[in-house]
């Protein structure tokens, strides 16, 4: 299977569709491909982001890592609590049964004895009823921490997903990076070739003051003006170079005009310039 297939099924339709969109703007626009120092310059900004990326992702673990703990303290102290609760229970039924027996005796001497064992189960239950209380209360911080735990747990886990994702992709970058590379660095040489390799005669719809020289040497060493254009465009397609524009007899003519008027405001100039005696 050629290369080509192969990395295109790797790619997502959205990659597939934003590559589309890059290769026909660059096949659209006459600017060259990008150059090698702003590729080098993109690939250190894609490295910062990566390893920007890898501390948040750090610091996510770190969170997740610290709410976890702080979950396993209030199920401690939850556990804690509920074991006195049964305590308490357990110590209150005594307490009743107690009462129940001294009740069922009718002796004076035990009559002080169940007193105190009224008062004292009176304060077990204002205990019990103080530790419920407390315990309700403690159910209900636990639970609103655990569920803000868990919120803030999943925000993390959410946000380590994105962090992990955005990670692959710039790995993914990194790792095209050295191809796009080689390729933008290819088409900038064939695009160099191909400017080097192409002279225009026109500039901005006028010849250039070197192409009516060259008219002109080319008449004084004897080439008829009509096949001026011509040879120079053999000359330098036998070089190797492209010439856009063509030169007429009138254009060598107005050419050779051009010299000799020229000619004369330089020997005018140098007159004047000149010290008479």
């Amino acid at each position: 299977m050629p290369r080509q297939q192969i990395g295109s099924k790797k790619r997502s339709q959205a990659q597939k569709e934003q590559l589309a969109l890059v290769h026909a703007k660059h096949a659209n626009s006459d600017t060259p491909e990008p150059s090698v120092e702003s590729l080098k310059s993109s690939l250190g900004s894609t490295h910062k982001e990566l390893e920007s990326a890898n501390v948040h992702l750090k610091k996510a673990q770190d969170q997740i890592q610290t709410l976890e703990e702080k979950s396993k303290d209030l199920y401690s102290t939850l556990r804690v609590e509920r074991r006195k609760i049964q305590r308490t229970t357990a110590r209150k039924l005594l307490l009743e049964k107690q009462i129940k027996l001294l009740k069922s005796i009718e002796l004076p001497s035990v009559k002080g004895d169940a007193a105190r064992a009224i008062q004292l189960l009176e304060e077990t239950k204002s205990e019990n009823i103080h530790l419920e209380s407390r315990l309700s209360r403690l159910l209900e911080k636990c639970t609103l921490e655990a569920s803000h735990s868990k919120q803030k747990e999943s925000d993390m886990k959410a946000q380590l997903v994105a962090f992990k994702k955005r990670t692959r992709n710039l790995q993914k970058r990194c790792d095209r990076m050295p191809e796009i590379k080689a390729r933008a660095i290819k088409h900038a040489k064939n695009y160099a070739d191909k400017e080097n390799r192409t002279h225009k005669l026109l500039h901005k719809g006028v010849y250039s003051p070197q192409a009516r020289e060259l008219a002109r040497m080319l008449v004084a060493a004897g080439c008829s003006r009509v096949y001026v254009g011509e040879v120079i465009k053999k000359v330098c397609k036998s070089a190797g170079v492209t010439v856009h524009g063509n030169m007429s007899r009138r254009t060598v003519s107005r050419a050779i005009l051009e010299g000799g008027i020229a000619a004369q405001i330089q020997i005018g100039h140098e007159l004047a310039q000149a010290d008479g005696k």
